[in-house]
């Protein structure tokens, strides 16, 4: 029997068919979804554990099955030896797993000394900011960063990024919402940076927890 002849006998019987095991995300958008069988799975990976992220083909798109593109739960940092912003984290999407309709999220953590001098820190989609806060006396923060499309794969809307990234849900902000063009036929970075206000000795961090870029989609 022919690995498609396999494929259709599984989905006649309702059952998700394994397909094949892509190494990166990259490896998984260069891959037509149309060219498999609807309902097929394929792996992703494996990440550092062994393991492996499941993705199905609704027969016209790629489909993560826990909602999750990437993720890093080991920290990183960046120190006051300069005030210049740098990158903490950074990961590239490609632009077949992004749809018109898609909500991307963000989720991230973070942690800073108590004190007067300021600390920003961003999470950037495609280079454009769409989520940032400057803290001086706390001590750690969290949140998620929204971006939702409108119907095509160059329209966007989301919060103002000058709007505190308050760490809890039913905030409110006194700046309007920002359309933007952001072109997602082409591969997003998606960046979670820092920045000091001030440069120092260099033993002062700011630091990136965890993140997790998800996304979710109408069907």
């Amino acid at each position: 029997m022919s690995i498609s002849q396999h494929l259709v006998e599984h989905a006649i019987l309702g059952v998700l068919s394994v397909g094949k095991t892509f190494t990166t995300l990259a490896d998984l958008g260069a891959a037509s979804a149309a060219s498999f069988p609807k309902g097929t799975v394929v792996h992703v990976g494996p990440d550092s554990f062994g393991q492996y992220a499941e993705w199905y083909t609704n027969g016209v798109r790629w489909r993560p099955r826990s909602g999750i593109l990437a993720m890093k739960n080991t920290s990183g940092s960046v120190s006051d030896t300069t005030s210049t912003e740098q990158d903490v984290y950074s990961v590239v999407i490609p632009a077949s797993l992004i749809g018109p309709n898609d909500e991307i999220y963000i989720e991230h953590f973070w942690q800073w000394p108590n004190s007067a001098t300021n600390k920003t820190v961003r999470v950037k989609f495609g280079g454009t900011t769409i989520g940032g806060t400057t803290a001086t006396t706390s001590a750690s923060g969290r949140g998620t960063s929204r971006i939702y499309m409108r119907g095509g794969k160059s329209v966007e809307i989301y919060s103002n990024s000058t709007s505190s990234l308050g760490w809890a849900e039913g905030n409110v902000s006194g700046s309007a919402p920002i359309v933007a063009a952001i072109d997602t036929n082409s591969d997003i970075t998606v960046n979670a940076t820092a920045q000091w206000g001030t440069s120092g000795a260099g033993s002062n961090l700011i630091t990136l927890e965890r993140i997790a870029i998800g996304v979710k989609y109408q069907y």
